[in-house]
Order: structure tokens, then C-alpha cells, then sequence
């Protein structure tokens, strides 16, 4: 799934932003999207399983769910592009790759936060489909 959804962000305009295929932080913890302003971060996917139905004979719906997040940061002061970038991410919702992978609902969540100088980003991608 991250190869897949590393592909999205690389084939999205990003104007200022430039994409890595490094995860968001090292072994050590330290914060590359922090470290690297302007380039996005795409992280490892999360993902579960849950029983939506059940039947007397055994058989089972289930829905998985498949979270993955993007970071990235920009000087706070700085936000030329910020906005174009955010919008065009956003349309990875409604990717026709990601379709075909089974995946028929998806959400999105966009946090921000401050570090010193920089403001942080942080979309947080979720897709559900049937098993």
C-alpha cells in the first residue's frame, strides 16, 4: 500500500514540495519532515480488520481499514504554495489506482501544528474496503 500511495503523492502537483520515499523519522526518532523543510514524508500504513456481518453458515463480511499519513513542513512565515499543495493532495481521495485496489470509502483529516519557526502538517489518509 505505501508503494502505491507514495506513487499518488509523486504523481500529484506539489509545486514547492518536493517528494521523498524516506519514512518520516529515523531509527532515532528525530523528525525528518522537521529536519527537511518543503519535502513530504510518506509513513508506513497502519491497517485492521473488522467483522461488519456475520451469518449462521460461517460466512463473514469484513472491512479493513488502511490508514497512512503524509508529512511535511514550511516556515511558518513562508506559505507560497501552501494552499495549492494541500488542495491537490487532497484529490488522492479520489484516485482511480486506488479504486481498483478495492478501496471504495476513504477520509482524510488535516492537523497543524508549530514547531519554532515551522508550521507542520500532518494528512492523515484513511481507506476502507469490503473483504
Amino acid at each position: 500500500m505505501r508503494e502505491l500511495f507514495l506513487e499518488q503523492v509523486q504523481n500529484t502537483d506539489t509545486g514547492v514540495f518536493t517528494v521523498s520515499r524516506e519514512l518520516p523519522s529515523t531509527v532515532d526518532g528525530t523528525l525528518l519532515y522537521v529536519k527537511n523543510p518543503r519535502r513530504i514524508y510518506v509513513d508506513l500504513p497502519d491497517s485492521s480488520t473488522e467483522t461488519l456481518i456475520s451469518t449462521l453458515d460461517n460466512l463473514n463480511i469484513r472491512q479493513q481499514t488502511t490508514s497512512i499519513s503524509i508529512f511535511f513542513s514550511v516556515e511558518a512565515k513562508t506559505v507560497a504554495g501552501y494552499d495549492d499543495a494541500i488542495t491537490n493532495l487532497t484529490q488522492i481521495l479520489d484516485s482511480a489506482e486506488l479504486a481498483q485496489e478495492g478501496y471504495m470509502r476513504s477520509n482524510l483529516n488535516i492537523t497543524t501544528s508549530y514547531i519554532e519557526n515551522l508550521l507542520v502538517t500532518e494528512l492523515a489518509y484513511e481507506f476502507r474496503k469490503l473483504l
